[in-house]
């Protein structure tokens, strides 16, 4: 969940990334960033892995599924 820096309204991170800024004029920041936590199973991970870990932390409100395919589709070799 995201708040607002000025009236702390929340939002789930997909409405903020669609909304880009609250519609209070604040920025969106996470309730609870202190729970991510980077520990040594990240030094494992290629950088897909480490994609997927990190976003569905940050997207909560998405189906791993699909922030699978997102980052397979945005880092596919025919994007590069």
């Amino acid at each position: 969940m995201l708040t607002s820096t000025r009236k702390r309204l929340n939002v789930l991170p997909s409405e903020a990334v669609v909304k880009g800024i609250s519609q209070d004029g604040g920025l969106f920041i996470f309730e609870n960033a202190e729970d991510f936590v980077f520990d040594k199973s990240f030094l494992k991970l290629d950088y897909l892995g480490l994609a997927e870990r990190v976003l569905s932390f940050v997207f909560d409100d998405f189906d791993i599924n699909d922030i699978r395919r997102i980052i397979s589709n945005a880092y596919s070799n025919d994007n590069f």
